[in-house]
C-alpha cells in the first residue's frame, strides 16, 4: 500500500474517533517510508495516544 494512502486513512480514523485504527494506519504508513512527514506522523500519534489515556 501507498504511504500517502495509509496517512489519510490514519486521518479519516482519528476523524472518526477511531484513535487505534488511526494509529495503526500511521504506524503501517511509516514502516513504508519513515522519514516523509515522520514528525507529524509521531505527533498525531501522541495526541492520540494522550486522548486515549485520559478516555481510559
Amino acid at each position: 500500500m501507498h504511504f500517502g494512502a495509509l496517512h489519510g486513512l490514519g486521518l479519516c480514523h482519528a476523524a472518526l474517533g477511531e484513535d487505534r485504527q488511526a494509529i495503526g494506519a500511521f504506524r503501517r504508513a511509516l514502516e513504508i517510508q519513515p522519514y516523509e512527514n515522520q514528525r507529524l506522523i509521531l505527533a498525531r500519534e501522541e495526541n492520540i495516544k494522550t486522548v486515549l489515556e485520559i478516555g481510559s
